[in-house]
């Protein structure tokens, strides 16, 4: 494989990629030799290289680590590795389980570098329960650090207005950090290669779950 501009050469063998999902087993059943992915960064294919060699992902320590991760789930939706994007999210939304706050450096990384909109939710859902605490304790909607982000428009402005109504429609009042707990995990992951989680969710969830999925359909 050829990554970035310079074309950084990585090497794997047939059988790392043949159970990773349909996309690169189609590529190696055409017997292709080689792959391009000229906007891919060497450091997310280092990680590749760390997934296909048994390591698994650890918890990011920083937002650099978690805009590294972000990439790399990414690279992980784009060629239907399931279980590699679903790690992936379980460790980006471990580092804000243990952080409790998501920067606004990260959000506008994420609409700017994928298009996936589990990932989308996950950031700007959290981004408008801020918005509405701050409202409640302060009466204030925007707090300088939202005003910012809003007044940019583009996809993110329109999927916080519209996530904002989603929220208000549907009475979801719930703290910020809510969408961060375990209870969620499944929510967040994509199966179309690989077997559900499996998880328990309790009947006290399982709205709250209905509402995630459906903000899911609101955002384009």
């Amino acid at each position: 494989m050829y990554v970035g501009p310079d074309r950084k050469k990585f090497k794997f063998f047939r059988n790392q990629l043949l159970n990773q999902g349909p996309y690169f087993e189609s590529q190696l059943r055409a017997h292709v030799d080689s792959l391009d992915f000229p906007e891919s960064k060497t450091d997310t294919f280092w990680k590749l290289a760390k997934w296909l060699h048994g390591h698994h992902p650890r918890t990011p320590a920083s937002t650099l680590d978690v805009n590294n991760y972000i990439l790399l789930y990414q690279l992980a939706i784009d060629t239907s590795m399931d279980r590699l994007a679903n790690k992936v999210m379980d460790k980006i939304r471990a580092y804000h389980l243990a952080n409790q706050v998501i920067s606004a450096e990260v959000v506008e990384f994420v609409y700017a570098n994928t298009n996936d909109k589990k990932l989308r939710v996950f950031f700007c859902l959290e981004l408008v329960l801020q918005a509405r605490e701050n409202f409640n304790t302060t009466g204030i909607l925007l707090n300088a650090t939202h005003d910012r982000l809003v007044k940019r428009g583009g996809q993110l402005s329109a999927d916080f207005s519209t996530l904002l109504a989603h929220c208000h429609k549907n009475r979801i009042n719930w703290k910020p950090g809510r969408t961060f707990q375990p209870e969620f995990v499944c929510v967040f992951h994509t199966h179309l290669n690989s077997a559900n989680c499996g998880v328990h969710v309790a009947d006290k969830n399982i709205s709250a779950i209905t509402k995630i999925r459906e903000a899911f359909a609101c955002v384009q």
